[in-house]
């Protein structure tokens, strides 16, 4: 299927976390969302691990429980410091 430009409101490049949790987040807002990337899922990545503050946007984009499931190491000796939003 080709993509038309009228079809979505938003592409983004890029299926890593950051792009997956920002896609699920505005398709959750309505947003008709085309996520693009130029590899296949399941990757092999060094290093595959989350920080504690990532369950708060994986939980907002209903990501948690399956991210959870694939049995991610958790990072606890990190600190992030800054204003919440």
């Amino acid at each position: 299927m080709k993509a038309t430009q009228s079809q979505y409101d938003i592409i983004v490049i890029g299926a890593g976390p950051a792009g997956a949790v920002v896609s699920a987040l505005l398709n959750k807002r309505g947003y008709r969302v085309l996520v693009v990337e130029k590899t296949y899922f399941p990757r092999f990545s060094m290093g595959e691990s989350l920080l504690p503050k990532s369950r708060r946007f994986l939980e907002k984009a209903n990501m948690w429980d399956a991210v959870n499931a694939a049995g991610f190491k958790f990072k606890k000796g990190a600190a992030l410091s800054g204003e919440e939003r």
